[in-house]
């Protein structure tokens, strides 16, 4: 076993008046003082000769060549050797490091105890960067990005509430200065300087009156989630979600994005055309009952709330009880969903301008004049919540004029990940969304642009495994490439055995997982196992992945399985095992018995066993679906049809297999043989077609989906 040498620890420490002893008299010595002094160090410079820059600076100067014999290292903090020559920094180096004494040679950082990093600084703050020597310039880009996040009044902010830290804790009781802290920091960075008097007594007033109840005044942000999942999120929109204590959400935002937030309520409450929901006075009524029990209050909508939502209604009402709120857009669907098919709603000398409308209008239906002004209009025409009211539209604008052979396109979002469109003519707005199964939400785009439309062919990927592996085939797959998640993992953890390494710990520990490795390090640090007592023990796994993870814990592997299954990993340890070696295998409690069955029939081993971890796959939730069109369409699953099901396990197999979801497919790509085996005998009656990965990982799916793009 070998274990991981981290970065090299950033440690700040009080210079003021501490005793700091730079060897040399040129550009580096300059250059390491004048980065010092700042700091209130009390420094020393000792060398034969000095730059004339140093006769500026305040720190003492002795002329002379050094030697061990003139000083004494413990009579300072810090040595820094910064000699033209690499030679006498080393014994600088040397003659420290023997008393135990920090000491940084100068580019040199083999011989180095301590290195100066990037640093971003102010009065009040410091930010050190360090790439252990690695790149320079990588430290430079970070220092400069920092510098852009960091507000310009960053340094009176600081001081401001340092000043202000005694009057808090003299007039605020304990339970509510960490609230009056973090809202003091938050308002004062909105606002980019420190706040007046007034403003610090009134946050004091505010958490005093609610201190019972709530720590502040409720603010409620009204957040757009946008049309494209988690990925399409504002900063402003994420941010806001973070911090929310209970979220209000409707049945169009991607589950992903309230996962964001696991510690707040959550609270489903919307409308949705066609069925069942709450009122909007209903959702007026929950809002102002949330204000007086929480402080962060989200009303998370999809799309953007200022376009056909009702976000100007609910303004209104708050404004009237005046509640603190902000709106927060997100990317409309009626250009995001669109945008996704490559589609925008403007073009030089084919469209100028758009109109967006909606389709509902039953309160106060457009009269003739209303409907010759839409014909009429000259760019492009867009309608959301229109998929009801198609015949009608045609109707109407044929009525007012307009050709029945105008182009027009209908993009429906099945999922935030995974659309459907179509093109057609007027005249057959109705009967091409039937004819492609297109459903609400959608957008429906008429003349302009929607000429130069032609729907892609988009591959559409089903995934079928854990987050992990499903996010790393969105990343090694292209940007054509739909996705819709089906299933979710569910990892249910078990604990050791407090007696299992009673008798000691074992020679080799075999992991084939990377969430074994987390659960079984957190298994370790509750039965009090250290490194220092793994010193004997050697760590097999399986895939490169697997031993990334083992050294973010400070451990390298041993022994690595390529290609990543586990006959390889048999295959390659059973050379590397000794007589007499106790062999620990940490598997899924539903794992193959490969490994199991392998190390057993080794009669001169000892094999303990334990899981440590079960895993479960559900369904992924359909609730963006409208209830009309399963009402509709008893085969709507079929609405979700995929070319390709990414299958990554057996227990991931046998999920499909209860689901039914290869009935909703035209093609598997499974990670290894084991894995398809679960699910030939029903992929054969299918005739379903297979490809197996070449390599048991994401890369080898990706390569295998990719011979299938369009």
């Amino acid at each position: 076993m070998v274990f991981l040498f981290m970065a090299w620890f950033p440690l700040f420490f009080d210079l003021e008046n501490k005793p700091v002893l730079i060897l040399g008299g040129g550009h580096a010595a300059l250059e390491k003082a004048q980065r010092l002094l700042p700091f209130h160090a009390r420094i020393t410079v000792c060398s034969p000769s000095f730059l004339e820059a140093f006769a500026s600076l305040p720190v003492m100067q002795i002329e002379q060549e050094w030697s061990p014999d003139w000083f004494c290292p413990t009579d300072y903090l810090l040595i820094i050797a910064a000699t033209d020559q690499p030679e006498i920094n080393h014994a600088i180096a040397l003659w420290a490091k023997e008393k135990n004494v920090l000491c940084n040679c100068v580019d040199d950082p083999d011989w180095c105890t301590v290195t100066f990093g990037a640093v971003v600084s102010g009065t009040e703050y410091a930010i050190g960067i360090s790439t252990s020597g690695a790149s320079p310039t990588a430290a430079r880009y970070l220092k400069q990005k920092i510098r852009e996040i960091v507000p310009e009044d960053f340094d009176s902010i600081l001081l401001w509430l340092k000043q202000l830290r005694p009057y808090i804790r003299e007039t605020v009781p304990s339970s509510l200065r960490p609230v009056v802290f973090r809202r003091l920091f938050e308002d004062a960075i909105r606002k980019g300087s420190a706040l007046c008097a007034k403003e610090v007594e009134r946050l004091i007033e505010h958490a005093e009156h609610r201190r019972n109840s709530m720590n502040r005044k409720p603010e409620i942000s009204l957040v757009g989630a946008g049309c494209a999942g988690i990925e399409g999120l504002t900063l402003a929109a994420r941010h806001a979600i973070e911090r929310a204590d209970v979220i209000v959400y409707d049945r169009l935002i991607d589950p992903e994005i309230l996962d964001l937030n696991p510690n707040a309520e959550k609270i489903e409450r919307g409308k949705r055309g066609h069925e069942k929901s709450s009122s909007q006075q209903e959702i007026h009524e929950l809002l102002l009952e949330l204000s007086k029990r929480y402080v962060h209050i989200v009303r998370l909508q999809g799309g953007d709330p200022m376009v056909f939502g009702r976000g100007m209604e609910e303004i209104e009402i708050l404004r009237q009880h005046n509640i603190d709120l902000q709106v927060l857009p997100g990317i409309s669907s009626f250009y995001g969903i669109p945008a996704k098919d490559l589609f925008g709603l403007t073009r030089r000398n084919v469209a100028g301008g758009f109109m967006v409308l909606t389709g509902t209008s039953e309160n106060t239906p457009r009269t003739k004049e209303e409907w010759k002004n839409i014909a009429e209009f000259s760019g492009t025409i867009v309608f959301l919540m229109a998929m009801n009211r198609l015949d009608e539209i045609s109707h109407h604008l044929m009525e007012a004029g307009m050709d029945p052979h105008t182009p027009c396109a209908i993009f429906s979002s099945r999922s935030s990940m995974m659309t459907a469109s179509a093109s057609c003519t007027l005249d057959s707005l109705s009967a091409c969304a039937k004819e492609h199964q297109l459903f609400s939400p959608a957008i429906v785009v008429i003349s302009g642009t929607a000429a130069l439309y032609d729907p892609p062919r988009h591959l559409r990927v089903g995934l079928c495994g854990s987050d992990a592996l499903n996010q790393k085939l969105k990343d090694l797959l292209p940007a054509s490439v739909q996705y819709q998640q089906l299933l979710k993992v569910r990892y249910h953890d078990l604990p050791l055995p407090d007696d299992l390494f009673d008798s000691g710990l074992p020679q080799w520990i075999v992991l084939t997982s990377a969430h074994g490795i987390h659960v079984l390090m957190r298994e370790f640090q509750r039965l009090h196992i250290d490194h220092r007592k793994l010193a004997n023990t050697r760590f097999a796994l399986i895939g490169r992945q697997s031993a990334r993870v083992l050294e973010s814990y400070g451990i390298f592997a041993d022994l690595v399985a390529s290609p990543s299954s586990s006959q390889s990993l048999l295959e390659t340890l059973k050379p590397e095992l000794a007589e007499g070696d106790r062999v620990f295998l940490a598997q899924s409690r539903q794992a193959i018995d490969v490994l199991s069955r392998g190390l057993q029939e080794i009669s001169s081993i000892t094999v303990l066993e334990h899981p440590l971890y079960e895993v479960t796959f559900e369904s992924s939730s359909m609730d963006f679906l409208p209830a009309k069109v399963k009402d509709d369409s008893p085969a709507w699953k079929e609405l979700l049809q995929t070319d390709v099901l990414a299958v990554s396990s057996r227990e991931c197999a046998k999920a499909v297999l209860r689901d039914h979801l290869l009935d909703r497919t035209k093609c598997i790509v499974a990670i290894s043989k084991e894995v398809a085996d679960v699910l030939e005998n029903e992929r054969s009656k299918r005739a379903i077609d297979l490809r197996i990965a070449e390599t048991p990982d994401a890369r080898g799916m990706a390569e295998a989906i990719e011979t299938l793009l369009p």
